[in-house]
């Protein structure tokens, strides 16, 4: 049974400089990437998508929970941790209440001749959609070239956030950015399409397309690329007169 998920990050805005675009989409991408590793969730792939009025990423195969983590965590000089009595002091007792343990599960290990104390602290992973809850985080982290602020918020970004979709297969993550709240509807062509309710991550690139989007850079180069080609292939009479 498969148990990963896919996840949609869809940040709307208003047109951002075409010269920007491909350096912001990677950009975004490896924040994510990132922010993923660092919280130990593992993935199968992140593809990056964008427009002059979007940035997104889908990421394929996220797990649904953290992996837990199991470390060793060293404490205090044993000569520190307990008094002339062998009671525990305050620094050992402190030690272990900031773990969220006992010094019952304190242990002893030498390092260069002295003695310290240790406890085997265990993280129970947190699940994907907590996670991605913190989202926000990825966005904050982004820099730019140039960046404005609107309204009266403090913070800037390249352009005003309009919306944002934020998608772990069909169930919302929710999270805030510069006021605006995450939610499942992107927008379309500006003077074609419309608002469009995203189902999933999987619907995301033909529910654009639908409303008169290519998300995918690479499939518009390819088209222009191709009606440049049969334009250059027309007789010099035919381009004129079809100009």
């Amino acid at each position: 049974i498969d148990m990963t998920k896919d996840y949609l990050l869809e940040v709307g805005m208003e047109e951002i400089p075409a010269r920007f675009l491909t350096e912001l989409s990677d950009q975004l991408k490896d924040k994510v990437e990132k922010f993923l590793t660092d919280n130990r969730l593992t993935y199968d792939d992140a593809v990056a998508y964008s427009t002059p009025r979007r940035l997104a990423v889908i990421v394929k195969g996220i797990a649904e929970r953290q992996e837990d983590v199991s470390e060793k965590v060293k404490g205090p000089a044993l000569r520190i941790a307990q008094d002339e009595e062998g009671e525990w002091s305050k620094a050992a007792q402190g030690f272990v209440r900031g773990q969220k343990l006992t010094v019952d599960d304190i242990f002893v290990e030498q390092i260069k001749d002295e003695d310290y104390i240790f406890v085997n602290k265990h993280t129970e992973g947190l699940s994907a959609k907590e996670v991605l809850a913190n989202m926000a985080d990825v966005l904050n982290a982004m820099t730019f070239p140039v960046s404005m602020t609107w309204n009266s918020f403090n913070k800037s970004f390249i352009r005003p956030v309009h919306w944002i979709v934020s998608l772990l297969d069909d169930e919302v993550v929710p999270f805030s950015f510069i006021n605006i709240e995450a939610g499942n509807t992107s927008t379309g062509h500006r003077f074609l399409g419309g608002k469009t309710e995203i189902t999933s991550p999987n619907t995301y690139v033909e529910k654009l397309r639908d409303e008169f989007v290519l998300v995918d850079s690479s499939e518009r180069k390819d088209i222009i690329i191709k009606q440049i080609e049969q334009i250059a292939a027309l007789p010099l009479i035919n381009l004129y007169t079809s100009l």
